[in-house]
C-alpha cells in the first residue's frame, strides 16, 4: 500500500510540476465558461435539483466541484438534503447543506476543493432536518458526461 500511495504522490507532483506557471508568471484566469452538468434526487413530497460543473479558481491548480440549485416542497413536512465526498476509498460523513419545512423552496450549495479522479460525490434527500433514516435514492455529483471532438 505505501508503495501505491508514493507513486500516486509522484504522479500528482509531476503533473503539478508539468502544469505550473514559470516564476513570475500572473496565474491564469478562469476564461471558459464551465459545462453544467444536471443533478436531480428526490424523497417523498421534496425534490432537490440543479447543475453542477468544475472550475478552476485563479491561481490554483485543481479543480474545485461546484453543485448548486434548490430543495423543492410541496407539503408541510420537513425534508433536507444531504451531501457525501469519498477521497479515494475514504468517505467522509454526510452532511446537511439544505433543509426546508413547509411548502417552497430553499437554496442548495456546496463545493468540493481540489478534485481529482479519485473524488466521488452523492447527494440524496432525506425526510425530516436530522439524520438519514428516511431518504430517497442518491445521485451522482462525479459522473461526467463523455464529449467528443
Amino acid at each position: 500500500m505505501r508503495v501505491f500511495r508514493t507513486g500516486v504522490a509522484v504522479i500528482v507532483m509531476l503533473a503539478l510540476l508539468a502544469t505550473a506557471a514559470p516564476a513570475g508568471a500572473a496565474p491564469a484566469a478562469t476564461t471558459a465558461a464551465p459545462t453544467v452538468v444536471p443533478w436531480s434526487a428526490s424523497h417523498g413530497d421534496a425534490t432537490a435539483s440543479g447543475g453542477r460543473w468544475l472550475e478552476t479558481p485563479s491561481g490554483r491548480i485543481l479543480p474545485t466541484v461546484v453543485v448548486e440549485g434548490e430543495l423543492a416542497t410541496t407539503g408541510t413536512g420537513c425534508h433536507s438534503a444531504w451531501v457525501q465526498w469519498w477521497h479515494d476509498f475514504y468517505p467522509h460523513p454526510w452532511t446537511r447543506i439544505a433543509g426546508r419545512c413547509g411548502a417552497g423552496t430553499t437554496p442548495v450549495v456546496t463545493r468540493y476543493h481540489n478534485y481529482l479522479p479519485t473524488v466521488t460525490g452523492q447527494l440524496k434527500v432525506c425526510r425530516g432536518e436530522t439524520d438519514q433514516q428516511d431518504c430517497g435514492a442518491s445521485t451522482s455529483l462525479t459522473t461526467w458526461p463523455v464529449t467528443g471532438r
